[in-house]
């Protein structure tokens, strides 16, 4: 399972095009602060197959997705390639859309006309130095975009899937998914062993209960660090290295009905896990897989526009990066190197 909060799941894809989509996501929120701060710069720090990336397009970008990145938990140091890719994201499949012959629907210019209709919204944008008919290019392009991936991820088929799993895992990729229920005792920074002693003492105390014919679901409601705990620790599984290897390998040794006779011990903490049920070949409708098409397809159009191997391209991000790195001391993101020196 990619990692979408900063918690408690027991798989680890955390992969750069993960974050292009939830970029592309988040794109109208992030559109706000993409004009905010002083103005255009034109340099151009970045070019492209088709085109190039400005300071002041970079900056405004940057200066939103930093911080916010750093929020979630990545890494300071793969935010300025993850930024520029979203840039080039934006303007490779915007300009895809327009050529497929997609356009704003009503229901989405409705939408953002409401939105600059607010004058007291527009003149907070005003104020901080917005270009509103700018933003709201912005804001109508980022609508068609969204709707070209959706319509893109309509029409996959199975067959596509499946040839797409089979070249990334092998013709012997497990196509089921599995039905799990887990309940997680998370792991907390700078734990000392006696507090995982303590931990995995209450996590073999809820298992003793789930034994003796404990309610799982309630159970995992009650007990579970777990966002999935709302919903009775229920979370489908691929058999593949987008799940932690001791969580998966747990599960495949169970049949439908069973739980893992001992606790699980993951990266992420102590785990009761439950297999509910196989759905064979589930995999080739799963939305999860249908996303993971779409990130990969979104990696190779970027691919086809920008190799940040040649070597004009690492010289352009190494300048970007030094760029970063001053943006990051104004914003007050700490970079991991920064706090060993501190220390």
């Amino acid at each position: 399972m990619e990692k979408e909060q900063k918690v408690k799941k027991p798989g680890n894809k955390d992969s750069l095009i993960i974050g292009i989509v939830i970029a592309v996501v988040l794109a109208l929120t992030a559109a706000i602060v993409g004009y905010v701060f002083w103005g255009v710069d034109s340099e151009v720090l970045i070019h492209y197959k088709g085109g190039e990336v400005t300071r002041g397009t970079y900056e405004s970008v940057y200066r939103y997705w930093a911080p916010t990145l750093a929020y979630y938990g990545y890494n300071p140091d793969a935010a300025p390639e993850l930024v520029v890719d979203e840039i080039l994201l934006n303007e490779v499949l915007y300009k895809e859309a327009v050529e497929a012959g997609l356009k704003i629907t009503d229901e989405d210019q409705k939408s953002i006309n409401d939105q600059f209709a607010d004058k007291e919204n527009v003149e907070g944008l005003v104020s901080q130095g917005v270009d509103v008919d700018e933003l709201k290019k912005f804001f109508e392009k980022n609508a068609v975009i969204t709707a070209y991936l959706d319509a893109k991820q309509e029409k996959i088929t199975t067959e596509e899937l499946k040839k797409f799993i089979t070249q990334e895992e092998g013709e012997d990729a497990d196509l089921n998914i599995y039905k799990t229920r887990h309940i997680l005792f998370a792991f907390k920074p700078d734990m000392t062993d006696a507090d995982k002693a303590k931990l995995l003492k209450e996590a073999q105390d809820v298992l003793a209960k789930v034994k003796k014919g404990g309610d799982f679901a309630k159970l995992a409601a009650e007990y579970s660090d777990d966002g999935s705990a709302q919903n009775g620790g229920q979370f489908d599984m691929a058999n593949n290295a987008s799940v932690v290897k001791e969580y998966r390998e747990a599960v495949i040794k169970l049949k439908a009905g069973q739980v893992a006779a001992k606790v699980v011990e993951t990266e992420h903490g102590y785990h009761i896990i439950k297999l509910d049920s196989i759905e064979k070949n589930g995999r080739l409708t799963s939305e999860n897989e249908l996303s993971y098409f779409i990130n990969a397809y979104i990696s190779d159009r970027i691919s086809e526009v920008f190799d940040p191997a040649d070597e004009t391209s690492k010289k352009e991000l190494e300048a970007v990066k030094e760029l970063s790195l001053r943006i990051d001391a104004e914003l007050g993101i700490i970079h991991e190197d920064e706090t060993t020196e501190t220390k």
